[in-house]
């Protein structure tokens, strides 16, 4: 009796495992789609978008995002061409692990259009640029100094602040290890300093529209977060389901972080409506 009730639950163990990813799944799809409105308000603005890699990932997404029967426009820009109204101009800016040269990297390619600025405007940085070695509070004035300069440059123009993307925390074998002989686990102190610099953002720019890509990235389908402590600290990390090597976004991650910029651009449409 014993043996058939075990031999019943190994046959029905795939189904439910099964159902459940199905459901994850279709939570995260439930996510792709717009409305044809949130189209036609882009529709009518220029928007600049400083980037790397996890920055293309979510483009990726974004390509891949129906409004009814339309999508949001990609346009790669960088050597001054002209801006696409309706459309994402999306430049790789600076490089990773150099926060300083990719906000001077930006403040320079809104330079470049400074005769017709865009409507909107933003950049995100890379989770190399923000790990446990950073003067938070030395990064965040600079960051102040950049937006006060970009506001009085260009007063019509709207700035999107975002947060710093998350790594997923090491799991597996070697993070058990790690706990047990009192080891680091990787990604823990990195991702608690993201933490620290992106609380002053969400704080010092409440007044401000915000893309909270740290936030995507870290709450799961249903609402949960990826979420731990460390030293008496809580933070958070990427969720797994969105990532296929730790760092970058996924097809299922870029899409839902798309989605949730697209939700924030009309956010910021506005906003420059009003001024």
């Amino acid at each position: 009796m014993k043996h058939t009730w075990l031999l019943q639950l190994l046959v029905a163990l795939p189904f439910f495992l099964w159902a459940a990813e199905g459901q994850c799944q279709n939570s995260v799809d439930g996510a792709m789609h717009g409305s044809e409105q949130d189209v036609s308000v882009l529709a009518q603005k220029t928007i600049v978008f400083g980037h790397q890699s996890v920055g293309m990932n979510i483009l990726d997404g974004l390509r891949h995002l129906q409004f009814g029967d339309q999508t949001v426009g990609v346009n790669r820009i960088g050597n001054g061409e002209a801006l696409v109204k309706g459309a994402v101009n999306h430049a790789f800016i600076g490089t990773n692990a150099d926060p300083s040269g990719k906000m001077n990297s930006f403040s320079r390619l809104l330079d470049t259009y400074k005769e017709s600025p865009p409507d909107i405007a933003f950049f995100k940085f890379c989770y190399l640029d923000v790990d446990q070695h950073t003067d938070i509070n030395g990064l965040f004035a600079e960051y102040q100094e950049l937006i006060a300069h970009l506001k009085k440059t260009f007063p019509q123009m709207v700035i999107i602040h975002t947060t710093v993307p998350l790594r997923q925390i090491q799991t597996g074998p070697k993070a058990w290890v790690k706990r047990v002989i009192g080891k680091p686990v990787t990604g823990l102190a990195d991702n608690v300093a993201r933490e620290a610099f992106n609380t002053l953002v969400r704080t010092q720019f409440a007044q401000d529209p915000l893309y909270d890509i740290a936030k995507g990235e870290s709450t799961y389908p249903d609402g949960a977060r990826e979420s731990f402590e460390h030293k008496g600290k809580a933070a958070y990390a990427l969720v797994p389901q969105y990532t296929d090597d730790g760092e970058h976004l996924n097809a299922d991650g870029g899409r839902l972080l798309a989605r949730q910029l697209v939700q924030v651009l009309v956010q910021a449409a506005q906003v420059q409506n009003d001024r």
